[in-house]
């Protein structure tokens, strides 16, 4: 009994050291993003982050997207206040919804 505990002790140690462990890293993503908002859809991994910047800079959201959380692909100013006519400066904390599927 004792032989056995000892080998798999042996083969637990071996697999640890084969093992190759992947993330994403620490940030995600490079750039100023702050206030994260996550969704899944069909599937597939998004953040929505608010853009920081210096306040009047703050005018528009980026996104990314990831099949796997380790790849991120980035989506660049999918909303811009040049869009909402109420909307001059400084945009923050998005938040998203599906509609239509989509």
């Amino acid at each position: 009994m004792l032989l056995i505990v000892a080998l798999l002790i042996q083969l637990f140690a071996a697999a640890q050291q084969n093992t190759v462990v992947i993330n994403s890293g620490n940030p995600l993503f490079p750039g100023w993003y702050a206030d994260p908002e996550v969704a899944i859809f069909n599937s597939q991994y998004w953040i929505y982050p608010t853009t920081s910047s210096v306040y009047d800079k703050q005018v528009y959201f980026d996104c990314f997207s990831s099949a796997d959380l380790i790849t991120w692909k980035k989506h660049q100013r999918i909303l811009d206040t040049a869009a909402i006519k109420w909307a001059k400066r400084a945009i923050w904390a998005p938040a998203i919804v599906e509609k239509n599927r989509k």
